[in-house]
């Protein structure tokens, strides 16, 4: 699964784990990361560069936000 469409999926912030159980490969991850479409926003977790900078603070801070 494509990694930019697989973080859509959760308002551009996810875990590592999730993404891969949807398909996301490390492959294409990294590339991901390397072309600067995707942050790492803590240990396990990566957010696309645009992703909205309170929901990428809060994963930073191990918090949730309300739905």
């Amino acid at each position: 699964m494509d990694v930019m469409k697989a973080l859509d999926r959760f308002d551009g912030v996810a875990r590592i784990e999730t993404l891969r159980r949807l398909g996301v490969s490390e492959q294409r991850l990294r590339r991901a990361r390397e072309a600067g479409w995707i942050v790492s926003v803590r240990r396990g977790w990566v957010a696309r560069a645009d992703a909205d900078r309170m929901l990428v603070t809060a994963a930073r801070r191990g918090a949730c936000l309300p739905v």
